[in-house]
């Protein structure tokens, strides 16, 4: 192991030495142009791989040319031993071997000593300004001038406007009105990107609404009359931003119109200027009911009215954790959302939530009857074909059973008391149902006065909360659900636990990024929604008993 002190010795004006030292450690020295050398000579004079210091068994340093000869003490050699006072030169440089210090095994002072020449004669044939060219500033930028302008102007309006010269200039690679070219073309619009007078038909002219349907003719209206007499095409639809899309993205392409709504007399939501500020509370779309033919929106703010009325008796806090499976008393199981709710193949939404797939493992005893001596099972669906149910499974028993004889030696009862009699064990079933043990175990059921009938109400569970918003659910698979959903407290099936737009704002930042948020425009979660302006909104249905 080599340990070096590497002196560089430069000079100042009044030539006065200045030295700078530095400390080198390795098994051998390398020195030369390379900048893998341990010793690095910067000057073309000097070859990458010049000469290798190494230390031998008897305690010297030696040095060894590589691919050629170094000077030592004024005589080429290939190889020299380091002694103190031994004077090297390799190129412009000259090494000088000092006496050792303490810690140090070698010290070489190294010094430029041959630097570059001027090459004033060179300098004194080569023109330096542009006047010793023959040139002048102001002429070359009059000439340029008007290169710009004739390219970038003058021909681009010759083609623009003649027909002729469009003609003359169609088989250039090259033509000139592509100067003013602000970017590359939509994919589908690449088969006339050369043809710019295909779109622009006048120079200086926006692109005309009459231009888009002469290609889009399949196209059907998709904005309301209004917004068809006062805006143009391409003030949605702006191409040359190459795989961006034609359709505009941005902020200004909803602001532009929503945010006037909340000055507007007349209509109900409020201006949005913006999602990080500017955005009104959300207004989650109930189910309808009979009397109500379209879904009602209620904003989240309004916490009275803010309640689902499903017909269902249901708990989140009860179906979350490790619970005992009621129909196995024996068996424990650990529920998560994911069990009940499961995202369809869009990955936007999640398919319904259903008795036989959903809730049929853990509740089946829910529907056996007349335990323990015969496990009858009832049908999970309308009240009509539980009841005949009931009556076939009671009269068939009858008819089974032999009827006792009266004291007297009678015969046994007639078909008739042994039907009534069954009709009346069924119904006393029937009505048996109405409790917990029974259908309103987990269904709403509305009685009809005092003679016993009763039906179940009508599940009406919401399928999309937010149908004018576009939420993926995959895209937040990093989240636990109980992250954005309040559901560890909800004892209630008319809980709602749809996050409000502050959750969302905790990730998600407006347009312009902030620091640990999401930049968000108004196209990540809403889509252009005038194709359904002029229809009416459709009844949400009520969903069947399944």
């Amino acid at each position: 192991m080599i340990r070096c002190l590497l002196v560089e010795v430069t000079r100042n004006r009044k030539a006065q030495p200045i030295r700078i030292e530095r400390a080198i450690t390795a098994d051998s020295l390398r020195v030369g142009r390379g900048a893998d050398c341990a010793i690095h000579l910067p000057d073309h004079r000097v070859a990458l791989h010049h000469a290798l210091i190494r230390d031998a068994d008897d305690g010297g340093h030696y040095l060894e040319a590589e691919g050629g000869s170094v000077g030592v003490d004024g005589e080429l050699r290939h190889g020299a031993e380091l002694a103190p006072g031994t004077r090297i030169a390799i190129g412009p440089y000259q090494f000088e071997v000092e006496v050792p210090v303490d810690g140090v095994d070698l010290v070489l002072a190294v010094e430029l000593l041959h630097r570059r020449p001027r090459e004033k004669a060179i300098l004194e044939r080569a023109p330096a300004t542009l006047s010793e060219l023959g040139l002048s500033k102001r002429c070359l930028v009059s000439w340029m001038g008007a290169l710009i302008v004739v390219a970038g102007l003058l021909l681009p309006l010759l083609q623009a406007g003649s027909p002729a010269v469009r003609q003359a200039l169609a088989g250039l690679p090259l033509k000139p009105m592509q100067a003013w070219n602000p970017g590359p073309l939509l994919s589908g619009h690449q088969a006339f990107a050369s043809e710019c007078d295909k779109c622009h038909q006048r120079p200086f002219e926006p692109v005309a609404d009459s231009v888009c349907a002469g290609c889009h003719q399949a196209v059907v209206a998709h904005a309301s009359p209004l917004v068809a007499t006062t805006m143009r095409c391409a003030q949605c639809h702006r191409d040359h931003k190459g795989g961006k899309g034609l359709v505009q993205g941005d902020r200004p392409l909803c602001v532009g119109c929503h945010e006037a709504l909340g000055r507007r007399a007349g209509t109900s939501p409020a201006g949005v200027s913006g999602f990080a500020d500017g955005h009104p509370e959300f207004r989650l779309s109930f189910a309808a009911r009979p009397e109500q033919p379209r879904a009602r929106r209620i904003a989240q703010s309004d916490r009275r009215g803010l309640v689902e009325d499903s017909g269902l008796k249901f708990s989140h806090k009860a179906h979350s954790g490790k619970l005992r499976v009621p129909s196995d008393p024996q068996t424990i199981r650990n529920m998560s959302c994911a069990d009940c709710h499961q995202v369809d193949r869009g990955g936007l939404g999640f398919r319904p939530v259903t008795m036989k797939e959903h809730c049929f493992d853990c509740h089946s005893e829910k529907l056996d009857f007349d335990p323990p001596q015969e496990a009858y099972r009832l049908p999970h669906g309308p009240e009509r074909a539980v009841m005949d149910v009931l009556a076939q499974h009671y009269l068939a028993r009858a008819l089974r059973e032999d009827v006792p004889p009266h004291r007297d030696g009678a015969a046994a009862a007639p078909a008739a008391q042994v039907v009534a009699a069954a009709a009346a064990k069924a119904q006393r079933a029937s009505v048996a149902l109405v409790d917990d043990m029974g259908c309103g175990f987990c269904h709403e059921i509305e009685r009809s006065g005092d003679s016993g009938a009763w039906k179940v109400r009508p599940v009406r569970i919401n399928g999309n909360w937010l149908p004018a918003a576009r939420f993926a659910h995959d895209r937040h698979r990093s989240f636990a659900c109980a992250d954005c959903h309040e559901i560890g407290r909800s004892e209630k099936s008319s809980d709602v636990a749809i996050p409000d737009v502050a959750r969302c704002r905790e990730c998600h930042a407006g347009e312009v990024p902030s620091r640990g948020k999401v930049a968000s425009t108004c196209a990540a979660c809403h889509r252009f929604h005038q194709a359904a302006v002029a229809q009416p909104e459709p009844a949400v249905p009520a969903k069947a008993n399944r």
